[in-house]
């Protein structure tokens, strides 16, 4: 047997193809629909059987069937015909080789293409058509091989859904314009794409979804494996939403199932999607290199290998793609989808060294994203490979820079500025330059922000990062608007004398600013500050205002008084007694504007305001002054001082504040001393007694209650007796309630402190208030806490509580799935922590790789919302990071499946 013979034999014994099967082994399939007219639609299923498969002589005459729903309910079905019972071999070996294949008679297996369709009538208009393939073929089952090594359901029946929603018009299915071709070589690096084309233009997002068991049951992948990641790779593999582009290098010899599904939107809605099954089959002995292109030499834009970038309104497009074959052998390329208007010509086609040239006249072309595909098939053999690559062609509109002046410099700061950028290719460089230096110059702008900026030119650069695009404005900032510091006056209101030298009004300013005065009557008297008359009495007014560059501040008024002379005379008692209230009467001129300074000494006021008569009381024996100075609008009075001697009377004032026990109080007589007067104090109960004659005393209490104080004053024959109460009150019971357990590192006690009022924590460690008169802190080490407690009397007392145990803990769990339907249980996805951590990060992704939540603390977790609405069922990806109080750190990729 030849080599190849024995390469595909080996490849179809693991496949299954030659043991005994009770349905088809189909290696992939895809279900479409066009439009026909009417309410008629086409349907069309493809599918790709093993020429050698002992039951493939079924496929040519198979009727498949075909479920049509409506809101997820069937109304009917419709059997299917072949389109050409012979089918059309797409085996993938070389050209010499084919007519050995099981396809025509010989002994290498071959892979033949069937189609299956027929026009069915859609009744009505509804957004969720569903068309579903089970794997009914009439006379057989379309069934999974049950050699596929990335499922545990092999062997079960395809199922292929397709949806329309034609509420907005008739629709046609996205059509496949690459076969299946799904052979692969161990260690090499493949590039596969659909190739798939929508005839109505519609935008196509790409997916890779599970296989179905049944019309709403996934397949169970093995582990390892996923929909999102159906093949075992070296590194990571790619895959392109908006290309469909399937980008990866296979590590081991397998067969995997992958399910890519093409959703097409229309203004933003989805009007339809279809599904393509099929097996990756992988061989560990075979060589053959899949050729590959990059784009190269693009003019008028920025490329990446399988990119082009664009601004809108060139002229023109050009780049070069070159497929290579590391093998060296002859290359076909074919291309398809292409945008209308543009061109890709081939030179040496079918040759080791094809040259292709891509050619489009963009300048009217409408802004969007652009996708054709390359077909390119080697002649290598025996088995042959052929890569079906997506380019893609952003045309973008060019960025533009918009600068409005939103506030006035007033002469002194900078104005502030909106700097306005558009675009669709942020982000941007932008650079502002005033004459020949740089004032801002910015990298990876991407939205609009605040500025300020000095008076003066300005010329203002935004370029494209991604494209040759560039935006240009000159802006002017020019001094404007009111000076916003008024002149600052040094005496207002300034007050004279009649008669009196006046001295020219003073006035700060800001520095380089020129002064303008103006005088009662309006009149503009320059810069040279007035000089104020004395001669007669009168208010006289001046305002000024002060001019910095172009800008003016608003004025500010010079007050100028000249006034009469006071003077300050009054009657008074010339003796009193202690404790007496006496009358003080003012007796000089009366001036209306006149403002009147009372000094008192030890007197108190008891009545009595401005010029008087006043009442006032005399508390202490001795001699009290009173005196008096009047101000007559800056004109002061001579001081006139008069003399108040006041006699003593014997008093007994004594005074001591409550205490608690063994505290020190002291016992105060509080009556002014009378020479020889005699003191006799009685106080029971005192623990400690110090002090002698009028005192102070200082006295302690060993018990409780209430204590009486007695004293009896004598001086010259006057006596007079007191009697205080003391309280006595005693020291508080303090205790500290807490849960004494083993506690992780950052855990926290949570301590409840009991007999007191108040309390102080007074170790070092930080204490924290909490709820209900409770208190928490948090523990890393064994740890005592130290209370001091003070009753509502003032009394205080200590207690100590210890927490011996305390233990490093830092353990993570990850949940694989979470369900937010609100039953509280599982309603939320976080990373469960054993211990305490000093960070904490979670971010969840989409499918798309978009961030959809972040959060930096663990109670939080995301709730299944994106932008408060609910998020779809689907896998989600996040990324976690977290540092424990012990040092040790953890950070995770994974994913998580949200149900509803």
């Amino acid at each position: 047997m030849k080599p190849i013979i024995k390469i595909l034999c080996c490849l179809f014994v693991l496949h299954g193809f030659v043991q005994k099967a009770k349905a088809t082994h189909i290696l992939g399939g895809e279900l479409l629909y066009s439009y026909v007219g009417g309410k008629q639609y086409k349907l069309t299923l493809v599918l790709y059987g093993d020429c050698a498969g002992n039951s493939f002589a079924s496929l040519p005459t198979s009727i498949p069937v075909v479920n049509i729903a409506r809101n997820g309910i069937v109304e009917t079905f419709v059997k299917l015909q072949p389109d050409a019972p012979d089918g059309e071999e797409v085996t993938p070996i070389c050209q010499q080789m084919l007519p050995q294949s099981s396809c025509n008679g010989g002994t290498i297996p071959g892979v033949k293409k069937f189609s299956y369709s027929k026009i069915v009538t859609i009744a009505d208009t509804c957004s969720q058509w569903t068309f579903n393939f089970e794997g009914a073929l009439g006379n057989s089952s379309a069934g999974r091989s049950t050699a596929i090594t990335n499922i545990a359901s092999a062997g079960s029946a395809m199922n292929l859904i397709a949806t329309l929603n034609n509420t907005s018009g008739p629709n046609n299915s996205p059509v496949f314009t690459a076969n299946l071709s799904t052979f692969f070589c161990v260690n090499k690096p493949q590039q596969y794409n659909t190739g798939a084309v929508d005839p109505d233009g519609d935008e196509l997002v790409y997916t890779l979804v599970p296989g179905l068991a049944n019309p709403v049951t996934p397949v169970a992948y093995s582990t390892g494996y996923s929909a999102q990641n159906p093949v075992s790779v070296s590194g990571n593999s790619s895959f392109s939403t908006t290309s469909g582009q399937f980008n990866f290098t296979p590590n081991t010899a397998q067969i995997s199932m992958v399910v890519m599904k093409v959703s097409e939107y229309r203004g933003g809605k989805l009007v339809g999607s279809i599904m393509r099954e099929l097996n990756f089959v992988v061989l560990n002995n075979c060589s053959n290199n899949p050729p590959t292109g990059i784009i190269s030499n693009s003019a008028n834009s920025i490329n990446t290998p399988n990119s082009v970038t664009i601004c809108s309104g060139h002229p023109g497009l050009d780049f070069n793609i070159n497929p290579t074959d590391a093998d060296g052998d002859r290359l076909v390329v074919k291309s398809s989808n292409l945008p209308p208007g543009s061109s890709f010509v081939v030179s040496n086609n079918n040759t080791p060294a094809p040259q292709g040239r891509f050619t489009w006249n963009t300048a009217a072309a409408p802004n969007g994203t652009y996708t054709f595909f390359l077909t390119v098939t080697d002649d290598g053999c025996p088995l042959s490979s052929s890569q079906t690559i997506a380019y893609t062609i952003h045309i973008i509109t060019p960025p533009q820079v918009t600068v409005t002046q939103l506030s006035l410099t007033h002469c002194l700061y900078k104005a502030q500025v909106a700097i306005d950028l558009t675009g669709t290719d942020a982000p941007w460089k932008l650079q502002i330059t005033q004459g020949s230096t740089t004032v801002r110059n910015m990298h990876n702008v991407a939205q609009s922000f605040l500025d300020s900026l000095s008076a003066g030119n300005y010329h203002v650069v935004l370029k494209s990062n991604a494209a040759t695009c560039v935006s240009e404005k000159n802006i002017t900032i020019a001094d404007s608007g009111k000076f916003p510091f008024p002149p600052v006056l040094n005496t207002d209101p300034k007050g004279y004398c009649k008669g009196a030298a006046p001295i020219a009004l003073q006035a700060t300013g800001y520095p380089n600013a020129i002064f303008n005065w103006i005088d009662n009557m309006g009149n503009t008297i320059g810069s040279s500050a007035p000089l104020p008359p004395t001669s007669d009495t009168g208010t006289f007014y001046w305002r000024v205002a002060q001019q910095y560059k172009t800008c003016v501040s608003d004025t500010i008024t010079a007050t100028v008084f000249v006034s009469d002379l006071a003077n300050a005379f009054f009657e008074l008692p010339a003796t009193a007694c202690e404790g007496d209230t006496v009358s003080v009467t003012y007796t000089g001129d009366v001036l209306p504007a006149a403002r009147y300074t009372w000094h008192w000494h030890d007197a108190e006021v008891v009545a009595g305001n401005e010029k008087g008569p006043y009442r006032i009381y005399l508390p202490s024996a001795g001699t009290n002054p009173v005196s008096l100075q009047v101000d007559n609008r800056g004109c002061l009075s001579a001081l006139n001082t008069r003399l108040v001697r006041v006699r003593p009377v014997p008093g007994n004032v004594i005074s001591a504040p409550d205490v608690c026990v063994y505290d020190s109080v002291v016992l105060q007589y509080q009556s002014h001393t009378l020479p020889n007067a005699k003191y006799l104090w009685n106080i029971p109960g005192a623990k400690e007694i110090k002090g002698s004659g009028a005192g102070p005393y200082t006295i302690r209490y060993a018990n409780p209650g209430e204590k009486s104080i007695h004293l009896s004053v004598n001086y010259e024959g006057c006596t007079n007796d007191t009697t205080i109460t003391v309280k006595v009150f005693p020291q508080p019971d303090i205790r500290i309630q807490a849960e004494i357990r083993n506690y992780c590192m950052g855990d926290s006690v949570f301590l409840k402190p009991e007999g007191a009022t108040t309390y102080q924590w007074l170790q070092p460690q930080q204490v924290w208030t909490g709820e209900d008169d409770n208190y928490f802190s948090v523990v890393y080490n064994r740890t005592t806490f130290q209370l001091k407690g003070t009753s509502s009397e003032g009394c205080s007392n200590t207690a100590e509580l210890t927490i011996p145990n305390v233990y490093s803990c830092c353990e993570f769990y990850y949940p694989n799935a979470f369900s937010p339907n609100g039953d509280g249980s599982n309603d939320r996805f976080n990373i469960k922590t054993l211990g305490n951590y000093e960070q904490y990060l979670l971010i969840v992704y989409n499918r798309w790789g978009q961030e959809v939540f972040r959060t930096l603390d663990e109670q939080r977790g995301w709730n299944g919302n994106i932008n408060g609405s609910p998020a779809p069922v689907d896998t989600y990806y996040y990324y976690f990071n977290a540092k424990c109080y012990n040092g040790k750190t953890e950070e995770r990729k994974g994913n998580v499946i949200l149900l509803r």
